[in-house]
């Protein structure tokens, strides 16, 4: 029968992030723990057995949102109802504020972290593909200093971040979205628990004629890390768009993934659902932009 209690650990609860690397350089064995939403699960079926715990819960001055020049910059202990129902975050970067709004259910929203999310990269979660069409840049912070990625080079397989030993995530920075830009966050679940059997995040901008001049889909849980739908948006790029010029480009939408077959879908389904949600993303994304149906 599976074990549903963590194994024995010890509990630090550290008050700077300096104190975090330090112990997590000491310690091989330690794991961080922030909302908890993620290590816990893990913890409690016991895939993960850390020895020590440490926890940056406390540690002020990292749940933050600020504007700072042409971007939004994002502390790493933000929690996901935060950024959802930010106005800034609404007004400067609304697909960031409805990928947030869309994990799991209202409790998970509360004490999950920006940080904590990207720092587990489940292929499956929500900010991944969101920030990789964003450009978002990921500030970590480890023994040697600060570094900051690009989202396009933070992912690297399932549950592996370009994160080096004792370096931890303190800064999320998503650039400010361009006026008549359209978007949309598309999620398709069985259960509002379940992490998304496929999503997919939306970027699209039109010049004065309604020509793409901009457009920009990332797709989630169709590999081992978030992708961007490269064929599509070649389709897109450069043409004045269309119902059918969206219907026909979609189709291309599976192209590059590599989608697991699982307990919750087939790989052939994924595949299916990638062509179906870019295509309701791209529709929706339009509607933004013309201020109501096409």
């Amino acid at each position: 029968m599976p074990t549903f209690t963590p194994a024995p650990f010890d509990y630090y609860a550290v008050k700077s992030l300096d104190e975090a690397i330090a112990m997590l350089k000491e310690n091989e064995d330690a794991k961080v723990i922030a909302g908890g939403q993620s290590l816990l699960p893990m913890m409690k079926l016991r895939l993960l057995t850390p020895k020590i715990l440490i926890d940056i819960g406390k540690i002020p001055g990292l749940n933050y949102i600020k504007e700072e020049g042409n971007e939004l910059a994002i502390g790493a202990l933000t929690t996901h109802d935060d950024i959802a129902i930010s106005e800034l975050v609404k007004r400067k970067c609304p697909l960031l504020s409805e990928a947030a709004s869309k994990i799991a259910d209202q409790q998970i929203r509360n004490r999950g972290t920006i940080g904590g999310s990207i720092s587990h990269a489940d292929p499956a979660a929500d900010y991944l593909p969101t920030l990789l069409v964003l450009g978002a840049k990921i500030v970590t912070k480890g023994p040697n200093g600060e570094r900051v990625i690009e989202a396009k080079d933070f992912f690297i397989d399932v549950f592996t971040t370009a994160l080096e030993e004792a370096e931890l995530v303190r800064e999320v920075r998503v650039p400010i979205m361009e006026e008549r830009t359209g978007y949309a966050f598309m999620k398709f679940i069985k259960r509002e628990l379940e992490f998304a059997t496929v999503n997919a995040a939306i970027i699209l901008s039109l010049d004065g004629n309604d020509v793409v001049k901009d457009v920009r889909i990332g797709l989630g849980a169709v590999g081992p890390k978030p992708i961007r739908a490269k064929k599509v948006e070649e389709v897109l790029l450069g043409k004045k768009i269309s119902k059918e010029l969206i219907e026909e480009a979609s189709q291309y939408a599976d192209e590059g993934t590599d989608p697991p077959s699982d307990v919750h879908a087939s790989a052939e389904y994924r595949r299916h659902l990638t062509k179906v949600l870019t295509k309701r993303g791209l529709l929706k994304a339009l509607e933004r932009i013309k201020g109501g149906s096409i």
